[in-house]
């Protein structure tokens, strides 16, 4: 039973991983990136937390119930994962960045602003 709980959390981040390569490539074009500060403030947390979950994983004893309940919580997050991939495919990129789209909205929200207030 270890092995296949093993098998398919890995198996999840396969799919993952290539499902969200496939379909990165269909994205709007970026026109303004973070700064590598602003990248770091998430990145690093990020990294931290999964240097934790390693450790974690790596001392602490596993049971047969626990890993059975860790490969179907990953299997659930692939499907959130993949559900969240497939509505918001526009606006997601590997990094966080700035849409035309998003910023054509910005200007046309303040342009209706300020004919509002000109009324």
């Amino acid at each position: 039973m270890s092995a296949v709980s093993n098998l398919t959390i890995l198996a999840c981040w396969i799919i993952l991983v290539v499902y969200w390569i496939a379909k990165g490539r269909a994205v709007k074009p970026v026109l303004e990136q973070q700064s590598r500060s602003a990248s770091r403030a998430y990145r690093i947390p990020l990294l931290l937390g999964g240097i934790l979950l390693w450790a974690h994983l790596r001392f602490s004893p596993a049971t047969e119930r626990w890993r059975a309940f860790a490969a179907v919580v990953c299997a659930l997050g692939l499907l959130v994962s993949l559900w969240a991939r497939r509505i918001l495919a526009g606006n997601w990129s590997r990094d966080v960045t700035f849409s035309l789209s998003i910023l054509m909205l910005k200007i046309r929200n303040k342009i209706l602003s300020k004919s509002s207030c000109a009324r």
